[in-house]
């Protein structure tokens, strides 16, 4: 969950060194397998786990997440089958994630939506969605975070140029981005980092204000920004205290622009696009 997968790969092959019959653990190495881009082992891992459980439903997502080669109508009959067994409602919304992308490899279109469309309600049946909230939480953020507000806090912050914030919607192109950018030498991934949310909710309790966010930046002095930022610089010395940069992709971060401008004045600000159909879709999918 921290993204460390090099070391999640390590502790992975002791269990199996220990257990060489641990389904959960080939399904597991099979998902970080897949992070690091090594699909082949990926499959060999998924694979394992199923000749164990042959009903491991997270191992099947897996593998046809990983592999086009398994999207066969055996295998989309193979995963019908074990939707029709008891099995729990996470488990059916696995399947049908992986059917879905079966179907989607077939050119079964129509079908492959269906399954996404179940998956997707088995999933997060209590989602819920206001635009109306929505926007007036970005009308707030843009009446906080105006002209005036920076004007009147030119020296607050740090002159910090290690944080590489990456920032857009879910599905954007935020990972290969990182991916490219810390191929460089001198920059670590920092992955998606919480510390930034952490900031945000902390700001009322730091300020004592009742304000929520983004009302209560406005209470923030030059002294309390420099403490925030000392704050995130000191989470990204925790990934690599030699990088000259280290990278953010949190893309949801875009919540916190404003904030983050004023923290950090200098800092590099990378902004994701994608056509917004093409986002939902990936999202959906």
């Amino acid at each position: 969950m921290l993204e460390r997968y090099d070391e999640a790969e390590s502790e992975s092959r002791g269990t199996l060194a220990l257990d060489p019959s641990n389904a959960e653990a080939h399904e597991q190495l099979g998902t970080i397998l897949t992070a690091l881009g090594r699909f082949d082992e990926a499959v060999a891992a998924f694979e394992a786990a199923l000749a164990i459980c042959p009903g491991d439903s997270q191992a099947i997502y897996g593998l046809t997440s990983a592999s086009k080669t398994h999207s066969t109508p055996e295998m989309a009959a193979r995963i019908e089958g074990f939707l029709a067994a008891n099995a729990s409602q996470e488990q059916k919304s696995l399947l049908h994630f992986a059917l879905g992308k079966v179907c989607d490899d077939l050119g079964d279109y129509a079908r492959a939506f269906e399954n996404y469309r179940i998956g997707n309600e088995l999933a997060v049946p209590d989602a819920w969605f206001d635009s109306k909230i929505w926007a007036e939480y970005v009308e707030r953020m843009i009446a906080t975070f105006d002209s005036d507000f920076f004007a009147a806090r030119k020296d607050f912050g740090i002159a910090s140029i290690r944080p590489v914030f990456i920032v857009g919607m879910p599905r954007s192109g935020t990972t290969l981005t990182e991916q490219i950018i810390a191929s460089h030498p001198d920059v670590a991934p920092g992955g998606e980092l919480e510390a930034l949310s952490g900031v945000v909710a902390s700001l009322p309790q730091r300020l004592g204000t009742d304000e929520p966010f983004p009302e209560s930046a406005a209470a923030l002095n030059a002294d309390a920004t420099r403490d925030l930022a000392s704050a995130y610089l000191a989470a990204l010395d925790k990934i690599d205290a030699a990088a000259s940069r280290v990278t953010d992709k949190m893309p949801l971060n875009f919540h916190y622009l404003g904030l983050m401008a004023l923290m950090f004045p200098d800092a590099a600000f990378i902004h994701c696009r994608r056509d917004p159909v093409d986002t939902c879709l990936s999202c959906y999918f």
